[in-house]
């Protein structure tokens, strides 16, 4: 007698339900009178025919792994797929609910400091939103023959950008990427850049290309990656927002998941 539903019997299920089309769905009774054998597997077919996909993958996902001894104590011999769909829910949900409390617990415990780095990270992310960049002048450089080769001469232009930053920031590393796209291009030219570390948020980059460019009306457009944005502290650097500590993310983790058990429970109502 099997002590538990393993993957291989889950997937074969799956595989056969592909080709099935009626059944009594979630309301049909399981039977494991003689455990996990070919009896029970033939009645899960049986039950999920009609079931929705989305039905079949939760419901099967719910049991695999579960111990036989489990399953009867919980369900009984002959228990309907809703009945053990939403028996395993509830279980989960308790548990997810359970570890939710926990974790808000000691996030705002007095005695934490989880909640000064929580408004930290809040802080900061107003911030760092009030980051702005525009290109100011377009210009080609000066050039010489070094810049020619037998496909043709290269045009290179200096790029002038003006990062305009939050009050009290100062940035040793701020990512971003410029896109400047001449009149009538089909595609931008792309420069991905340091933009941090510059007094008074002034930089010069170059592009380089061999046809007849004009920038004259061309559109600009600077993106930052705000979340790997540095500033010195002393001798050391730091985020500008700080990381989030293990318990917020598994706080938002569980909260996912206890939203997602709880719309897979109204699939079984």
């Amino acid at each position: 007698m099997q002590k538990s539903l393993h993957l291989l019997c889950v997937t074969c299920i799956t595989t056969l339900l592909v080709s099935c089309g009626s059944g009594k769905g979630i309301d049909a009774r399981l039977d494991a009178t003689k455990g996990y054998d070919a009896n029970f597997n033939a009645s899960v077919i049986k039950a999920l025919e009609s079931a929705s996909p989305q039905q079949r993958e939760i419901f099967l996902g719910l049991v695999e792994g579960l111990p036989l001894e489990h399953f009867l104590a919980r369900y009984g011999k002959e228990p309907t797929v809703k009945e053990v769909a939403n028996g395993q829910l509830e279980r989960y949900i308790a548990q997810l609910q359970e570890e939710i409390a926990h974790l808000e617990s000691r996030i705002n415990s007095p005695a934490s400091e989880l909640q000064s780095i929580v408004q930290k990270i809040s802080e900061a992310n107003r911030k760092m939103e009030s980051i702005s960049g525009e290109v100011t002048e377009i210009k080609q450089k000066d050039w010489d023959s070094s810049h020619c080769n037998s496909s043709g001469c290269v045009k290179k232009y200096a790029i002038n950008v003006k990062i305009n930053a939050p009050a009290g920031i100062t940035f040793s590393k701020l990512p971003c990427t410029i896109e400047i796209k001449p009149q009538g291009a089909t595609a931008p030219f792309t420069i991905v850049e340091n933009c941090g570390g510059r007094p008074g948020g002034d930089y010069t980059f170059e592009i380089a290309d061999k046809e007849a460019i004009s920038f004259v009306n061309a559109t600009s457009k600077i993106e930052f990656i705000r979340s790997e944005a540095r500033q010195k502290n002393g001798d050391s650097e730091e985020y500008v927002i700080p990381r989030r500590p293990k318990e917020i993310e598994e706080l938002d983790q569980g909260k996912s998941r206890l939203a997602t058990a709880q719309a897979s429970k109204k699939l079984f109502n």
